[in-house]
């Protein structure tokens, strides 16, 4: 009998015990969020364009009232095992005197990753993942809540929701 390895991955909301973060708006210029969420994500999250993904935008025109959806996602990897995931989901209307409402969904995953050709290999991987690496997890996942803390700060700022003292 031949062992050829496998693999170990851990995913973990970052959120938790919540899945996402929600964001209601109404009133003037709902569709801002989908010329920006990009570059939120990008200014925010420290990383370049190609760490970006817009995997759905459309919009329908065809009455007096636009609809509008989007799904937007950034990666990050925090090291050679773990990986940050950020998404958002936009949805919304706007009518001809550019007012509106928008719905958006805020979400960070976590994914760490280990392959191993060896029993023992993953052996030794589970005790220093338990040992040490479970500090570093941790750290990641407060950077990653902080990040999904600023976009949100960001959006409702630019939506006028958020009052300073």
């Amino acid at each position: 009998m031949v062992f050829k390895g496998g693999k170990i991955t851990f995913t973990e909301d970052v959120l938790a015990p919540a899945t996402d973060i929600i964001i209601e708006y109404s009133g003037k210029e709902p569709f801002w969020i989908m010329t920006a969420a990009t570059r939120l994500m990008r200014d925010v999250m420290k990383i370049t364009t190609v760490q970006l993904r817009e995997d759905d935008v459309r919009w329908d025109t065809t009455g007096d009232t636009k609809e509008f959806y989007g799904i937007f996602r950034a990666f990050r990897n925090e090291d050679g095992w773990t990986k940050t995931l950020l998404r958002m989901i936009v949805h919304g209307e706007i009518g001809k005197d550019r007012t509106g409402w928008v719905k958006i969904k805020l979400k960070g995953v976590l994914r760490t990753s280990f392959e191993y050709p060896s029993p023992i290999h993953k052996w030794l991987w589970e005790f220093w993942n338990y040992s040490f690496y479970y500090k570093q997890r941790r750290a990641y996942i407060d950077f990653v809540k902080d990040d999904i803390m600023t976009i949100r700060e960001k959006i409702l700022e630019a939506y006028g929701i958020l009052r300073g003292p």
